[in-house]
This record gives C-alpha cells, sequence and structure tokens, in this order.
C-alpha cells in the first residue's frame, strides 16, 4: 500500500516538476514580450515628444488632484475561476463608448433619463486629448503598446500565482513522501 502510494506522489512530484518548468518558460516569454512593448511605447512617447516639443508631452498635461474626474479605461479585476483560485482579468471600455461622448448637430432626446450613465459618459474620456487634438502617429503607437504591456503584465501576474500555487502543492506532496519514506526507515 505504502509503495503504491510512495510511487503515485512520485509521479505527481515529476509532473509537478514538469509543469513548473513550463510556467517559468511561459513567464520568461511573457515577461520578454512586456519588455519589448515597454520599450517601443517609451521610443514612440519619446518621437512624439521630440515632434511635438516637450512641452506640449510632459506631466502637465495629465490630470492633477483638482482636474476634472474621469473613468479609467482599463480596470484590473480579480475573480474567481472554476476550481476557487484567484486570477487577475482586465475589464476595458470599448471605443463604442467614446461615441457616446461625441455631441450630435440633431441631439435626440434620452428617453432613459439616467444621470448614472449621463455621468459615465461624461467623465470618459481619450488620454490622446490630452495632448491636443492633432497628436502625431508615434503617441497613437505608444498609447497601443503600453496598452498591450498591460495585458502582458497582467498574464504574467497570473503566471506567478499559479507558480506559488503550485509551489505549495509540490512542497506538500514532498512532505508525504519524506513522512513515508521516514516510516519505512
Amino acid at each position: 500500500m505504502e509503495k503504491e502510494e510512495l510511487t503515485t506522489i512520485m509521479k505527481d512530484l515529476d509532473d509537478m516538476a514538469m509543469r513548473m518548468l513550463q510556467l517559468m518558460k511561459e513567464y520568461i516569454d511573457v515577461k520578454r514580450t512586456l519588455e519589448e512593448f515597454i520599450k517601443s511605447g517609451a521610443l514612440h512617447l519619446a518621437k512624439s515628444r521630440y515632434i511635438m516639443g516637450n512641452r506640449t508631452v510632459s506631466a502637465l498635461q495629465l490630470p492633477a488632484e483638482d482636474s476634472n474626474e474621469f473613468t479609467a479605461l482599463a480596470k484590473v479585476l480579480s475573480v474567481k475561476d472554476s476550481s476557487d483560485e484567484i486570477i487577475f482579468d482586465l475589464n476595458r471600455l470599448s471605443l463604442s463608448d467614446f461615441s457616446k461622448n461625441v455631441k450630435s448637430r440633431h441631439p435626440k432626446p434620452d428617453k432613459s433619463g439616467s444621470e448614472e450613465t449621463n455621468d459615465l459618459n461624461n467623465c470618459i474620456q481619450d488620454p490622446l486629448k490630452w495632448f491636443g487634438v492633432l497628436v502625431p502617429q508615434n503617441m497613437r503607437q505608444a498609447q497601443s503598446s503600453f496598452s498591450k504591456a498591460l495585458e502582458y503584465v497582467i498574464q504574467a501576474t497570473n503566471l506567478q500565482l499559479e507558480m506559488a500555487r503550485l509551489k505549495v502543492n509540490y512542497e506538500s506532496k514532498l512532505d508525504k513522501k519524506k513522512k513515508i519514506l521516514d516510516l519505512n526507515i
């Protein structure tokens, strides 16, 4: 009985070790891709700063504490998956939300009358507009690169969580193996 249990525990340990190596490889690949997107975004931001001038692209264009409220275009949510493990997910507002904020020459009366949707529409703002109406293409590419980098940050975090859970399971199986071997001695 103990020999069969020891064999299954050792097989589980081998499987967990292989899974950990796969997760490490995925994590390294994600971190490498993340680094590329951040580097690309910073380079495009520097190019747009060169094109527009250093006073036009600076921290002064970012919202301050006393500026109007705005809604984040992406939010990180923690959710539980099917096995009750916590994972992180990215919730983005779609581009169609921007079109709600555009004024029409012939406004239609709002039938819903909901003040919450009006407040949300007034708060939605494209961050590129903070730097002017005509921003260079490099600024849009920087926004896209940083947006993709955010997705890879979430992916890297989820991989780290999975590796930590796997490590805890591996250590518990290792302790079981040691106890069985100590009983046999």
